[in-house]
């Protein structure tokens, strides 16, 4: 690291930290009288400027915290240990880095609670914060984005938090926050506006002016201003657009105006006019030190490489979801010094959230620079296809065991050697707090009765190797009630060949520390059912049901971000004319919207909806029914063609398809969740030119929005394979074995 980083170790972290921040002043969150408070770039609340040590033999601290959101049931804990030990630490102020709250909902009440609870939290500071707008503080639940799009909680942000976009004076270090949320479509092209430039441009200007004396006005406290940070919430300069990137990235072409921006004031010297009218250029004026953002889905922090005397910084989240683990990229919150011990600059701590299995500090051989952090994401990024299992299990034997031949392929694409675990997924493995707190015990299958047959269990892969070898999965006894999917693990380790830390590899090798990044694969299951053909079935009651075929859905990708809600749970019977599917989906929001299209970068559509596919072979060939239980006037049903994202648009059931096919929706008893029953013609699902019986694929899915932007599938069969590794379904005239 260089000698402006302020590099910190042992368990004394925190008392260290601590004394250098005692000289800095905290005070109350309002603003001056007779002065503005913030330069904002947009309205919304007033934000104070704050009176803090310049300077002196400790400097002036302040913390940034990054991301808050998405989280899991672990995020509040990780928000009130970050407020207590910045209460500890007591800095001048406190800034944040956007994604405050869950957000991306369609609801204004439920924004609003959030915000609530939100401001709750970090309203237990003992120093004054500020808001920096994140993606899911604006982007909308309806997917309405761009241009005339949805844009109310654009309005509700600035109502109830603050600024899209401001700059704020805190002692001698003038603090700009930018919006790097203006295109509302999260998968579009992200830059600051034109607009937001012109801005940013005028208010270096007055901070310039202010500082070197040559406004007209009092420059009150900008006149001592000797640094300059910005903060945003999205790291621009990494953005694939453009030429030409500031961080190393293949990007950032549009962060490049504002990167020039920053190095012309940065270059400006300060004019002068003597007492004889003689003019003199001399000295340097206060400087742009540092730009910080948030890491891209919340995958952890990494060190730009300084660009022209500007360091670029992107920080790991404080309370948000993790997608990698805190023992090589831990949660903590960045404090930053200006000044202090006699010398001058800026210095940079980051500080560990002390959890038990964490060490207090991040020291500077610790820290992962952005190189580094890309080794770990493109590990993340191994698609199955390299490293992964080829091949289905064939749940054929009845009541028996479950076997499948598979293929598993080891592979890497990296230019580093990689060491590869193998295993299932079981709770065991859950050996870190992160970990812990990332499981999702609803998408992923943890301690199922699988049994796994390898010719090897550990690999080391040189760059480039890619290796195959024949598998087995058998399932053993246990009590399940139901054969769920095996998940299969690969552990991948990288040594890191910088410094030493989060993780030494087995065998005391010396040098470097060990990363881990793991990949989980759901192995898909093709189920067979055997459908009880009965005298009479009930839709409203329970009449029929008895013997019905059950089973249930699953989440083929087991994302620990995914909704914690129980696997929805299907039921199959038959009379004479009809098969019946019923479905229980565990659900508190009952979710609609009017656009029905079949958007794959949010998981589906953007409402609750129950569909039932079939195909009268395992070729290609695939027909599906869906039932959108919550329309503004009841039920309406849809079809199309196809799966997975092979799927074609939707379309309403014509009339007299709709008057065959019936429907009922009722609240599950006790509340929160909602069960759809479909009766589908015979005719329909097997032909009617035949007996309108015999065998069949057929896949159930529930897909889950809770009236926001994204869409959770759930499946009995896993889709995206098509028919032929869908559930085989049998109608039987007894009704005495329940289907799988």
């Amino acid at each position: 690291m260089g000698r402006r980083e302020m590099h910190v170790t042992g368990a004394g972290t925190i008392r260290r930290l601590l004394f250098f921040a005692l000289a800095a002043a905290t005070t109350a969150f309002a603003g001056q009288p007779g002065r503005d408070a913030v330069n904002a770039g947009t309205a919304g609340a007033a934000l104070p400027n704050v009176a803090g040590e310049g300077g002196g033999q400790h400097g002036m601290n302040l913390v940034i915290l990054g991301s808050m959101a998405p989280g899991n049931a672990a995020s509040r804990r990780y928000v009130a240990e970050a407020v207590r030990e910045v209460n500890l630490l007591g800095p001048t102020a406190v800034f944040t880095l956007g994604n405050l709250v869950a957000g991306e909902t369609r609801s204004e009440q439920r924004y609003a609670e959030e915000v609530e609870e939100m401001r709750g939290s970090l309203g237990t500071l003992k120093m004054p914060w500020y808001p920096c707008v994140g993606e899911t503080d604006v982007v909308p639940g309806t997917r309405d984005v761009g241009g005339a799009g949805d844009r109310r909680f654009e309005g509700l942000y600035q109502k109830k938090m603050g600024p899209l976009y401001y700059s704020v004076d805190v002692g001698s270090v003038h603090v700009i926050v930018l919006d790097s949320e203006e295109n509302l479509d999260p998968f579009g092209v992200h830059a600051i506006s034109e607009q937001q430039r012109a801005w940013l441009k005028a208010d270096l200007n007055r901070t310039f002016e202010r500082a070197s004396g040559m406004a007209d006005e009092d420059a009150g406290d900008s006149g001592k201003t000797k640094y300059v940070v910005l903060l945003l919430h999205r790291p621009l300069w990494r953005e694939k657009a453009g030429e030409g990137g500031i961080g190393g990235g293949a990007g950032g072409g549009h962060w490049n105006a504002v990167h020039r921006m920053l190095v012309q004031f940065n270059e400006r010297p300060i004019v002068s006019v003597e007492g004889n009218g003689a003019v003199q250029m001399g000295g340097t004026g206060p400087r742009v030190v540092g730009v910080y953002a948030a890491a891209p889905d919340e995958s952890g922090y990494a060190l730009e490489p300084t660009r022209d005397g500007i360091r670029y910084t992107m920080l790991g989240p404080v309370a948000a979801r993790m997608m990698q683990d805190a023992s090589i990229m831990p949660r903590h919150f960045t404090l930053l010094r200006f000044g202090g011990d006699g010398g001058d600059g800026m210095h940079a701590a980051m500080v560990r959230l002390i959890t038990p299995d964490n060490a207090p500090a991040i020291d500077g051989d610790q820290m992962f620079t952005a190189g580094e952090r890309d080794v770990l994401d493109q590990i993340a990024a191994i698609p199955n296809e390299v490293m992964g299992v080829q091949g289905v299990v064939d749940d054929s034997d009845v009541g028996g065991a479950m076997r499948g031949t598979l293929v598993m392929h080891v592979g890497n694409p990296l230019d580093v050697p990689l060491d590869v675990e193998l295993r299932l997924a079981s709770t065991r493995n859950l050996a870190t707090t992160t970990e812990r707190d990332n499981a999702n015990p609803f998408v992923e299958n943890f301690d199922a009765p699988w049994q796994m047959d390898i010719p090897h269990q550990i690999r080391h892969l040189a760059p480039g190797a890619r290796e195959s070898w024949p598998m087995s999965l058998t399932w053993g006894a246990g009590a399940f009630a139901v054969k769920a999917p095996p998940q299969v693990e690969f552990v991948v380790h990288w040594r890191d060949p910088r410094g030493a830390g989060a993780r030494e590899a087995a065998g005391g090798e010396e040098g470097g520390r060990v990363c881990t990044v793991v990949l989980k694969r759901r192995v898909p299951v093709v189920p067979h059912a055997e459908v009880p053909v009965v005298a009479t079935v009930s839709m409203d009651s329970d009449e029929g049901w008895a013997s019905a075929a059950q089973g249930e859905a699953y989440a083929w990708d087991p994302r620990h971000e995914a909704l914690q809600q129980t696997e929805p749970e299907w039921e199959m019977t038959a009379d004479g004319e009809n098969v019946y599917v019923r479905v229980r989906v565990v659900d508190g929001t009952k979710s609609y919207s009017p656009a029905m299209d079949l958007d794959w970068r949010y998981g589906g559509i953007a409402s609750d909806a129950v569909s039932v596919a079939w195909s009268r072979s395992d070729a290609a060939e695939a027909q599906r029914i869906w039932v959108v239980p919550f329309g503004p006037k009841g039920v309406e049903l849809w079809r199309n063609e196809g799966f997975g994202v092979k799927q074609t648009t939707l379309r309403r059931l014509d009339a007299a398809a709709e008057a065959r096919v019936k429907t009922a929706v009722a609240e599950e008893p006790g509340g929160g969740g909602y069960r759809v029953t479909v009766a589908l013609p015979r005719g329909m699902l097997f032909g009617n030119g035949g007996e309108a019986s015999g065998e069949i694929r057929m896949n159930v899915a529930t897909w889950n929005n809770d009236e926001g932007a994204r869409t959770w599938v759930r499946s009995w069969a896993k889709d995206e394979l098509g028919p032929a590794a869908w559930g085989q379904v049998t109608l039987r005239a007894s009704a005495t074995t329940q289907g799988k």
